[in-house]
């Protein structure tokens, strides 16, 4: 998938041939020395960090590079941080990977007998996935929820027959755009999977309800 040029180098009466690979990045070209062969390096720049690692193959050195991504913020986790309840600490992540830009999901959860409290064990500050850029942020599932406004709206509609789609149309229209939404086509029709789903389970209780209270309305007047 990505652009490529091919250069020969020449090196003690061998020949090498090297596809150079042109992607997103911008890129520099060093040398590298081996005892028979001299080979071409491209060095890609980006935000991240390298970390390179050498190996040898058929007399002819290679380096891989290994990519790291760290977070520019001023909100950092740090090892013995003490938070008194675990939602606490869930809070502080979710908001440090929210200025970080990449999201968590929660896992699981030890609870010792003894002792009152969470503490941090360990923090692992580099990632090895890039992080999202700010503009792409609304995308992640973690900051796509619907208001109780936009859910009300979304019901009403299904009472005319609009489904979830032509409902996230709607909400674009009114609300200005996609950017002020908060959510996308998903969130509406797993809103309009989980109403069916207790509406089916519940069905025959809310029609029992609602005879009830005409009949009661009726006796009353």
């Amino acid at each position: 998938m990505f652009d490529s040029e091919q250069t020969s180098i020449q090196s003690d009466g061998v020949q090498c041939l090297q596809v150079v690979e042109k992607d997103m990045f911008d890129s520099e070209q060093t040398s590298i020395q081996s005892d028979r062969v001299q080979c071409l390096q491209v060095v890609e720049k980006d935000m991240c960090e390298s970390e390179p690692t050498s190996f040898h193959s058929d007399g002819v050195q290679c380096v891989q590079v290994e990519k790291t991504w760290t977070p520019k913020t001023e909100l950092k986790p740090f090892v013995g941080q003490l938070f008194r309840l675990y939602d606490d600490a869930l809070s502080f992540y979710r908001e440090y990977a929210r200025k970080s830009r990449f999201e968590i999901r929660k896992g699981t959860t030890e609870q010792s007998k003894t002792g009152d409290g969470y503490s941090r064990r360990h923090f692992e500050e580099k990632h090895t996935h890039e992080l999202v850029n700010p503009e792409d942020f609304h995308f992640l599932k973690s900051n796509r929820r619907l208001t109780y406004h936009q859910k009300q709206l979304i019901h009403d509609v299904s009472n005319i027959n609009i489904g979830p789609v032509r409902a996230f149309k709607i909400l674009k229209q009114t609300q200005g755009g996609f950017l002020n939404v908060g959510a996308t086509e998903v969130e509406c029709k797993n809103l309009k999977r989980d109403w069916i789903k207790y509406i089916g389970e519940n069905d025959a209780d809310m029609v029992i309800d609602k005879l009830k209270k005409r009949t009661f309305t009726r006796l009353f007047f």
